[in-house]
């Protein structure tokens, strides 16, 4: 149950982040949302499990994806752990450095 958690969080956070990406700057509700996680963070506290306006898939479609190669799955967790353990050919992405230092 856990794992299904993780890949959710992982999903949600990686389309969360490929929008962002593709953004031509912060708008301000966005800004102050990342400024909401940023202290949850700082807190201590569960992040939410979704996100507005980010689609929560499947952990069946999100294994479809992956293996069709038709998404790139973002690791977000702290180095150590993306280096023991991770989806194969997962990308590690710390979104904490996205946070703090924009797209």
């Amino acid at each position: 149950m856990m794992g299904v958690k993780v890949l959710l969080l992982v999903i949600a956070l990686f389309l969360f982040n490929l929008g962002v990406c593709f953004a031509e700057a912060w708008k301000e509700d966005l800004l102050k949302r990342c400024d909401e996680l940023h202290e949850l963070a700082k807190q201590g506290k569960e992040m939410p499990t979704s996100l507005d306006g980010v689609p929560v898939i499947s952990g069946d479609k999100a294994y479809q994806l992956w293996k069709a190669k038709k998404a790139i799955f973002l690791d977000n967790r702290v180095k150590s752990q993306y280096d023991t353990e991770r989806i194969p050919g997962a990308v590690w992405f710390f979104t904490d450095d996205l946070i703090a230092k924009g797209p």
